[in-house]
């Protein structure tokens, strides 16, 4: 009878830890877009270019013409921007679509001192080695209403 009981509560015990760990599965695409944000924030080039494609498109409009570059351009830009101060900007990220292969984040980053908001639309997709990679970066401006 006793181990019975203890079975069961075994059973029970397993089948929880089971449930729980499906129930809210650990998104490993959210990590580079908190990476992303962290890294736009504060410039810092050695954090980014470890989560970014090698074939990464970054485009961003200049009036009616789309301007696009490669990620070395884009890293060539963080590397010369490197560690600078900012001030006064926040970042709220949100998931717009994701599948066990892509992922899709908008980007809001409003700077509160003066008259600019971005909005940046972010491709995250697994890697041939299955690490999760950002693919593409669009960069859209507003002005402040």
């Amino acid at each position: 009878m006793k181990n019975k009981i203890l079975t069961i509560f075994m059973l029970l015990i397993l089948v929880a830890n089971k449930s729980s760990a499906t129930e809210n599965p650990k998104n490993e695409y959210q990590e580079v877009i908190e990476a992303y944000q962290y890294c736009f924030l504060n410039t810092d080039y050695t954090k980014i270019k470890k989560i970014l494609s090698p074939n990464l498109v970054y485009s961003y409009g200049r009036g009616e013409k789309m301007m696009k570059h490669s990620a070395r351009a884009f890293l060539d830009n963080m590397y010369k921007n490197q560690g600078m101060v900012h001030q006064g900007c926040e970042a709220k990220a949100t998931v717009i679509a994701a599948s066990l292969s892509q992922a899709i984040a908008q980007i809001d980053i409003n700077y509160l001192f003066f008259n600019n908001r971005q909005k940046h639309v972010i491709t995250i997709e697994k890697d041939e080695e299955k690490k999760w990679k950002i693919t593409s970066i669009s960069k859209y401006f507003f002005d402040q209403e």
